[in-house]
């Protein structure tokens, strides 16, 4: 099996985290704005994608919180930026909750959080570990550096013969997952894992025990990371082949663990462009894993448990007829489950679709003709929320089938909804 890497038109356009620092000089990354208050929060990628913006749920005029966008914990308590300037970057870290700056370093080279997806910077799930890879373009040599965030020093410098990206980091911060690019006409490149104590990459490729073949190539959409961060899941599509498939990376289990992944291949019709609109989900418990595509009208269930977890054929399969086919702009979290696992909610096609996800039938459909290109679930599990790139931020009630727009200050340009919290 074949794929390519190249995350999304920022897989913060995922990724289940946004992964794009905004571009100021190093250190003068704004604060937050705007008062504060109790209460549900919905964090929204604004300004087409240059900063996160949080609006309180229960309404009011203004923004509560503006932040720049970064590498955020996997409890989306604290957001990281890696700005560089004149042979040193300063790394910033953030508190979500008010904007408050709660540390500033530099280290030397350069190095930025700022481009599309991981290739140059990842965050472990806790942010003590952050690893940056130099950007200076060289096909013959890598540089990482591998930042302690705690005491704001570079723990690790790695240099390595060829050409590599970052895919992710353990939560340990002891291993780091590397794309080994081949810089051949299709894109080709292996997926490795690098010792960071022993300064040494791991001599075997790691495959998916389905399919030895080693060579992939594909562009990641975005990714659900398991709640410990031990493990990524991954949505690619490879446009060259009309493909649309879930990577699914163990990456908690050190750098001389057995070299193997997960790959499913999804549904399609020989359209690349609509292979676009699949989107994740991640059961609350973690048993299964949700891929959905409202444009074409197709979700599939993934099985993690038990012996399954290195099959490479899906749970379930259904199709559906996706009404009028409104194709919305690429998603942004773009589907997400009711907090008992038993609903599965997503957009990108015709308004909201609502599945069940024993069966995978359609359930409900909501605010049918209208299009959405992210959605969230409120923190009492009775509402949703919604972007609409004309609209802005709307809630929606789902007893009532109701929506409401919500305020829209400081919401320029909405691509999505990064996250929910008090």
């Amino acid at each position: 099996m074949q794929k390519k890497w190249a995350l999304w038109l920022g897989l913060f356009l995922s990724m289940l985290v946004p992964l794009v620092a905004a571009c100021h000089a190093p250190g003068s990354a704004p604060a937050a704005t705007g008062p504060q208050s109790p209460g549900e929060r919905v964090y929204v990628l604004a300004n087409r994608g240059q900063q996160i913006v949080a609006l309180a749920a229960g309404g009011g005029s203004s923004s509560l919180v503006q932040l720049p966008m970064g590498l955020t914990t996997l409890d989306h308590q604290r957001l990281f930026t890696a700005v560089a300037g004149s042979g040193v970057t300063v790394v910033t870290i953030y508190q979500t909750q008010d904007g408050a700056r709660l540390q500033s370093f530099a280290i030397k080279g350069t190095y930025s959080s700022n481009g599309a997806g991981y290739g140059n910077a990842v965050l472990s799930p806790d942010g003590r570990w952050m690893a940056l890879r130099d950007l200076a373009p060289n096909v013959q040599q890598t540089t990482i550096a591998v930042v302690d965030t705690q005491t704001g020093r570079v723990a690790k410098l790695i240099t390595q013969t060829d050409d590599f990206t970052l895919d992710a980091i353990s939560p340990d911060g002891q291993t780091l997952y590397l794309l080994q690019q081949l810089n051949d006409a299709e894109h080709h490149y292996y997926v490795r894992a690098f010792d960071v104590a022993a300064n040494q990459l791991n001599p075997t490729i790691i495959v998916d025990k389905t399919d030895l073949e080693t060579q992939m190539a594909g562009q990641a959409v975005m990714r659900q990371m398991a709640a410990d961060g031990t493990v990524a899941h991954t949505l690619y599509v490879n446009a060259a082949e009309s493909k649309a498939f879930v990577h699914i990376l163990p990456v908690g289990g050190g750098p001389n663990m057995t070299p193997f992944a997960r790959c499913i291949d999804l549904p399609g019709n020989g359209t690349s462009a609509l292979l676009a609109h699949y989107t994740l989900s991640l059961a609350p418990d973690e048993t299964f894993l949700y891929a959905a595509n409202a444009v074409l009208g197709a979700v599939v269930k993934v099985s993690l448990s038990g012996q399954e977890v290195f099959y490479d054929t899906v749970a379930l399969l259904q199709k559906f007829l996706p009404g009028a086919s409104i194709q919305s702009p690429l998603l942004y979290n773009g589907s997400t489950l009711s907090q008992d696992g038993k609903t599965l909610y997503v957009v990108g096609g015709d308004g909201v679709w609502a599945f069940d996800t024993t069966t995978l039938l359609v359930s409900k459909h909501y605010l049918a003709g209208e299009t959405f290109n992210s959605v969230a679930l409120s923190l009492d599990g009775k509402s949703l929320y919604l972007v609409d790139q004309a609209k802005g931020l709307l809630a929606l009630n789902l007893a009532s089938g109701q929506a409401q727009q919500m305020a829209q200050s400081g919401l320029a340009s909405p691509l999505g909804i990064a996250w929910v919290s008090n």
